[in-house]
């Protein structure tokens, strides 16, 4: 052995007793030294260092910073504390050596704890270090749960901010619009402008329900009703929806009628590329009937209406004098300040009939229900635009020159999660006979052909499925209370939902529905009754009328507009200028007279304190609707009512057809058998029977039929005109419709 080789031989230690010395001891991880460079305690095992034999120790400073790893010829630094200023000995760190050094020794230094110049060796970067700590790890953690926590409350918060955001904001506009109330001191006003006729206000309050009254938001429509006139409730037409129901409203007539059926429908008759109905459809051809707005066209006086379904639609090639598109983003006050401006005009631009819609309370309820504070908030601020409109009008001095409906168009229902109903359970979607379906409260299938074997097929997984949940019908079994059979843009297949249900058609748009309140259903249900109230000098003061369907609206507008119709009794004017004059409608004429101070063509007597007809006799036959009238065993005259199918007899008795025109004194018209003019409905007869002289105190008796009553003059021996009872019914009358008529004085 050389001198060298002994020289080093002896000047190394002992590694076995250094392996044995540090068998015992337990090593920390890397993890387990301090972060913040702090003087904590480290094991005995720090005593090892690691002592660098180089030949050239200058050369090897001046080296790049090795490389970290555990390949061969490589060693892994120690555990270096982070500060750069202490190295741990958790593990022996081995580097690998710059080319052309000796090899490195190991030297045990009894409790030394050395620690390498910070110039050999720099301090670890910043986020090495961070992460090289088990602390800062639980501290992201946590952290990084906190912010998952506040995520998900954001979250939620933004939802509720989102779906009352416009709420709180309106809130704030109703204490603004509520700061003036002055015109709920004193219910009668004095008119200070120059009006011929009350111009007549209608405004509607969408899906605001009759019981919506009694929560105490709603000051303003309270004192209306206080200082006017109302009723209990106001029953809407089926389905209580919105389009069916707002034409309705406009026109006097029963969906099946007016033809806007439900809110989305389908008719095969329309062109090609609109057979769907929608809220946007702009085809006057889906539109029967004729609407308050013409008629007061025809009388030659002006409209303006801000929001009306149909307005925007040339019916009869008729508009509104002045007229809005639909827009939901227009404030509720700029409408209020267009219909105050409108009142403003000189007397032959100004409006005789002006309508204003309100979307709300329905948007709230259909998103939250119709219990919840969101339905409160916009109580609140439909209320305070009512305050605001009734506010304006006496500060321009119009409070007591005009007239002022408000009503709604159908009431409120919360939905059941637990009465969802999904109609392909029932419905194959792709058979090829079923052409549309369509969900909803009021579900409608529309078939490709109307034959009886497509129909029970597709009606047949339905039967015994139904029950309690819903009910499905056919045009021939419908309730003939719905008025809603008579019009082929009903599907065949009707299905009418209990309380609380709604139909899907799958149950991917089951799950995706978020709507929490819903309208449509049974219109004797009590949920769906509207509103009605009348403020002005035609109205009662704090009058209280007896429930009563919305058809009955049409009449009422002409009366307060005192349009040239109350004048058409007293002159023998022809079946076309009544019709001009007067659109015929499923109303009753004069149903609402009693809440006007001055009733046009008030009855002589009320017609619940007329006597029975003497001798009455009454004949049901055949299937068209007919009155056949007779006088001591002789006809004198037959008043025809055409109903579907066109081709129905008109009598099945001989003589109902011979009855000569000098007999039939107690008529209008010229001939003996009368059809009505564009006729759906019985109680058209009224504007037929109608005296020369209504007004003239004449004894009279009632003859009840089965689903109106007659009056009857004794003296002329006469009728005089026919009050339908399908829109007030009467117990232990009979509701169906009726066939033929036949009244013999004995």
């Amino acid at each position: 052995m050389s001198a060298a080789s002994s020289s080093s031989s002896n000047s190394s230690p002992d590694l076995s007793s250094l392996s044995s010395a540090t068998a015992s001891v337990p090593i920390r991880s890397m993890t387990d030294v301090p972060v913040d460079g702090s003087d904590a305690p480290i094991s005995p095992f720090s005593s090892a260092v690691l002592s660098l034999a180089h030949d050239d120790q200058q050369n090897y400073h001046q080296q790049p910073r090795p490389k970290l790893g555990n390949g061969e010829g490589m060693t892994t630094k120690s555990d270096y504390l982070l500060d750069g200023e202490r190295k741990s000995a958790e593990g022996l760190a081995e580097e690998k050596m710059p080319e052309g050094s000796s090899k490195a020794q190991l030297v045990a230094l009894p409790q030394v704890s050395a620690v390498p110049p910070s110039s050999k060796w720099p301090p670890l970067p910043l986020s090495v270090r961070l992460l090289s700590s088990h602390r800062f790890l639980l501290a992201l953690v946590f952290l990084l749960s906190v912010l998952a926590i506040v995520l998900v409350v954001c979250l939620a918060i933004v939802v509720v901010v989102s779906s009352a955001q416009w709420h709180q904001i309106n809130e704030e506009d109703a204490a603004f619009l509520n700061r003036e109330i002055s015109w709920r001191s004193n219910c009668e006003r004095k008119c200070n402008a120059k009006f011929d006729v009350p111009p007549l206000i209608l405004i509607s309050m969408d899906g605001f329900r009759a019981d919506f009254l009694q929560r105490g938001k709603t000051e303003a429509v309270s004192r209306i009703i206080q200082c006017g006139a109302s009723t209990e409730f106001m029953m809407p037409s089926y389905p209580s929806k919105t389009f069916p129901n707002h034409f309705t409203i406009a026109t006097g007539l029963y969906p099946e009628s007016h033809g806007i059926v439900d809110n989305y429908f389908y008719d095969e008759e329309m062109p090609a590329e609109e057979k769907n109905f929608t809220r946007s459809s702009r085809n006057p051809a889906w539109y029967k009937g004729e609407p308050i707005w013409n008629t007061v066209a025809k009388n030659g006086k002006m409209s303006g209406i801000f929001f009306w379904p149909g307005s925007e639609v040339p019916i009869q090639g008729i508009r509104p004098t002045y007229r809005y598109s639909y827009n939901a983003s227009i404030p509720f006050s700029k409408r209020v300040d267009q219909v105050i401006k409108w009142l403003r005009l000189d007397e032959n631009e100004r409006p005789a009939f002006l309508a204003m819609y309100f979307e709300q309370p329905d948007s709230a309820m259909h998103q939250e229900g119709p219990d919840s504070d969101a339905v409160n908030s916009a109580l609140i601020y439909v209320d305070a635009m009512i305050n605001y409109l009734m506010q304006q009008l006496d500060n321009n001095g119009f409070l007591g020159c005009i007239n002022l409906i408000i009503v709604s168009d159908h009431g409120a229902q919360k939905l059941r999660d637990d009465m969802a109903v999904t109609l392909d359970r029932f419905v194959d979607m792709a058979d090829p006979g079923i052409r549309e379906v369509f969900p909803g409260i009021v579900g409608h299938i529309k078939l490709r052909e109307n034959n009886e074997t497509l129909l029970n097929k597709v009606l047949a997984p339905f039967e015994c499925s139904g029950g309690q949940i819903f009910r499905v019908y056919t045009r021939e079994t419908m309730p003939r209370r719905y008025h809603y059979a008579r019009s082929g843009r009903i599907g065949e297949l009707v299905i009418d939902s209990a309380v609380g249900t709604k139909l899907f058609k799958t149950a991917e748009k089951m799950n995706a529905s978020k709507m929490k309140g819903e309208h449509g259903y049974d219109n004797r249900v009590s949920s769906m009754r509207a509103v009605f109230g009348a403020w002005g000098p035609s109205i009662k003061k704090g009058h209280r009328e007896k429930p009563f369907q919305n058809i009955e609206l049409y009449n009422l507008f002409t009366a307060l507009m005192q349009l040239p119709v109350t004048g058409v009794y007293a002159s023998q004017m022809s079946l076309y200028s009544l019709s001009f004059f007067f659109a015929p409608n499923n109303g009753t004429l004069g149903r609402l007279n009693s809440l006007l101070r001055s009733p046009p063509n008030a009855d002589a007597e009320p017609m619940a304190e007329l006597a029975e007809c003497a001798g009455a006799q009454l004949v049901k036959c055949g299937d068209g609707c007919h009155f056949e009238l007779h006088y001591s065993g002789r006809p004198f005259g037959t008043v025809s009512l055409p109903s579907a199918p066109p081709s129905a007899p008109t009598s099945s008795r001989p003589d109902a057809s011979s009855a000569s025109a000098d007999q039939s004194e107690g008529f209008s018209a010229p001939t003996t058998k009368v059809p009505i003019y564009s006729a759906q409905h019985c109680k058209y007869a009224e504007h037929l029977l109608m005296p020369e002289l209504l007004q003239q105190h004449v004894p009279m008796c009632v003859l009840r039929l089965c689903n109106a009553t007659m009056v009857f003059n004794l003296h002329r021996q006469a009728p005089l005109f026919v009050e339908s009872q399908l829109t007030a019914p009467v117990p232990s009358i009979d509701h169906r419709l009726v066939h033929l008529a036949s009244f013999v004085s004995l």
